[in-house]
């Protein structure tokens, strides 16, 4: 608190304290429940063959 009171830190407002460490922790819990939710982590090798790969993709055939 003695930095803030010195105004080093700035605790609200654009660039401060707060809203980075809010945007930490949300970030934090949807990349834990997006891993959950999928079944293996971002950028982990190997996750070609997940079932979940390729949903949404359709290829037309003329």
């Amino acid at each position: 608190m003695v930095r803030v009171d010195a105004g080093e830190v700035q605790l609200a407002g654009e660039g401060g304290f707060l809203p980075a460490m809010i945007k930490a922790v949300l970030e934090r819990g949807l990349r834990a429940d997006l891993t959950e939710y999928l079944g293996y982590a971002k950028g982990v090798p190997g996750n070609l063959w997940s079932p979940t790969v390729g949903l949404g993709q359709q290829h037309r055939s003329s």
